[in-house]
């Protein structure tokens, strides 16, 4: 994969957030705190492709938007948290991903996100990218950053992932429930989610309960049986 080469560090990582969090539907004034659908990207809203970077490889996975619009019904924010190592890698740049971004909300349409929150960040990355910052998930950084940009109650939010660190990310922001997902690398950390389980039962009581669930078309569902 051809990498590209990353701009010189002129600023901090911090002072290049507000380019990584998009906001696509206006908030209503005086609304109050409300509860929050947080969504994984890739493996959980559209098919996982490797550090993908081309829209015409976007396929959205079966229900997502369907799962938008109850949740939507229900009163929720919809933030998608998703982590873009890509961009640290060199391997595609931020034009690059708002490309795939308008794909998605393209294909999603009336049921696109209200807000989206990436993380470009990875400690093995090129300059500015690279450094821990806690946007990235397991950290539960994007979770609170939007909380306080968007009034989110994250006592009364829910996080869909397909990866442990989803779902670490979920319990570490505190929020309600967490669902895992089969899909995108959902097989390879069921495993390791069911046993982050165990151990969250058997400490002092976890303020999430997480669920096991096959995709997102299930969620809703599962949520409403709860």
């Amino acid at each position: 994969m051809e990498r590209l080469q990353a701009a010189p560090d002129q600023t901090g990582p911090d002072s290049l957030l507000s380019h990584w969090s998009l906001v696509y539907r206006p908030l209503a004034k005086n609304r109050g705190r409300r509860p929050a659908l947080f969504l994984d990207r890739d493996g959980v809203i559209i098919e996982d492709v490797n550090y993908i970077s081309d829209p015409n490889d976007v396929q959205l996975i079966p229900g997502v938007g369907e799962t938008i619009r109850h949740f939507r019904s229900a009163g929720f924010t919809v933030v998608v948290v998703t982590n873009q190592s890509g961009i640290a890698r060199g391997y595609f740049d931020r034009d690059a991903y708002l490309r795939v971004e308008r794909r998605i909300r393209e294909l999603l349409a009336a049921d696109e996100p209200d807000a989206v929150y990436a993380c470009p960040f990875h400690k093995d990355g090129r300059p500015p990218y690279n450094v821990e910052h806690p946007w990235r998930k397991p950290s539960d950084g994007m979770l609170r950053a939007s909380s306080v940009a968007l009034g989110i109650d994250l006592k009364k939010s829910l996080m869909v992932g397909d990866s442990l660190s989803d779902i670490q990310a979920a319990t570490a922001a505190g929020v309600a429930r967490a669902f895992h997902v089969l899909t995108g690398h959902g097989r390879m950390h069921r495993a390791k989610v069911e046993q982050l389980c165990e151990t969250l039962d058997t400490r002092a009581p976890s303020s999430t309960q997480v669920s096991c669930v096959d995709s997102i078309a299930t969620v809703f569902s599962a949520f409403q049986a709860s």
